[in-house]
């Protein structure tokens, strides 16, 4: 317990109450128990699984098919599931992926930030928490929506960012003059040796300070740009209903001159048509003498 709490002081990590689990001892057996082979008792070689879902190491299941009796039918090991045939082995990809995880994180000698009772090798290190993650403890950054965005690295990876690679210690200081994260023997005895410099947390502060104020200035230049945007549209529209306006007291002249002009000849037609039928000659002519010329 005092070692997890150590490195959380020492890394200045997060400890969110949901990865830290009081049942995390029955968490880690039942990961142990996950890639443990249920024949020989060791974790999984080349897991392959049965059709009834159970997986074996290679070997072991199929020297269990080989020596089955001859009137006895192939069976599982685990659930004693009967099959007619002698099952087919497919390979477990996912088991055989968490088994290799697994041999990589021993191999790497990188221990989980969190497990404070029995330690338990790291499967996944988070950029943004800063720490070191077993399976069990790492199950919240797939389940919590607010930890979903964090990116998540390999321990080696992770480890390998947060050494010095020229003198392997943790990188707890920020050269100025080269802007990058040093060593403490880098500014006693290496190429940093009497440069300024500060914390990391400092340099952190600093450029969090910088981005702020950058990020200030950038939303005040948007805002007038889109203000004069904003304007000129304005601008554009009042002289489009300007000039809709003009247009449309133009097409109203025009039409009320052609329909007055309408109504004049559907008149003249009319008075044709009126004199066409008159049938008395005499009254015929006489009408025709005082009809307006103009109008044919």
């Amino acid at each position: 317990m005092i070692r997890g709490k150590a490195v959380a002081m020492e890394y200045h990590l997060p400890v969110p109450d949901e990865q830290v689990d009081p049942g995390d001892d029955l968490s880690h057996e039942s990961q142990d128990y996950e890639l443990t082979c249920f024949m020989c008792l060791q974790v999984f070689t080349y897991p392959v699984s049965l059709n009834c879902s159970h997986s074996f190491c290679l070997k072991c299941i199929q020297d269990h098919l080989k020596h089955k009796a001859a009137a006895d039918k192939y069976s599982c090991p685990e659930c004693h599931a009967e099959f007619e045939v002698k099952p087919r082995l497919v390979k477990n990809g996912e088991l055989s992926d968490k088994v290799q995880q697994h041999a990589r994180c021993h191999e790497n000698g990188i221990i989980c930030d969190y497990c404070l009772e029995e330690e338990s090798p790291a499967v996944m290190s988070c950029l943004q928490c800063e720490a070191f993650f077993c399976m069990t403890h790492l199950r919240p950054h797939s389940e919590k929506v607010y930890l979903k965005d964090h990116v998540l690295v390999e321990p080696a990876e992770a480890m390998s960012l947060r050494k010095c690679p020229e003198h392997k210690e943790i990188l707890k200081l920020f050269c100025r003059d080269h802007g990058t994260c040093i060593c403490m023997l880098c500014c006693i005895v290496g190429q940093h040796k009497q440069h300024p410099v500060c914390t990391i947390e400092e340099a952190k502060k600093e450029t969090e300070d910088a981005y702020s104020a950058f990020h200030e200035k950038a939303v005040h230049h948007y805002k007038q740009i889109k203000a004069l945007i904003e304007e000129d549209e304005l601008q554009a529209l009042q002289f489009i209903e300007s000039e809709r306006q003009v247009a449309i007291s133009h097409i109203e002249s025009q039409t009320k001159e052609q329909v007055e002009e309408l109504d004049d000849v559907e008149r003249t037609i009319q008075q044709i048509h009126t004199l066409l039928n008159q049938t008395d000659t005499v009254r015929f002519l006489k009408v025709n003498h005082f009809f307006p010329q103009n109008h044919l």
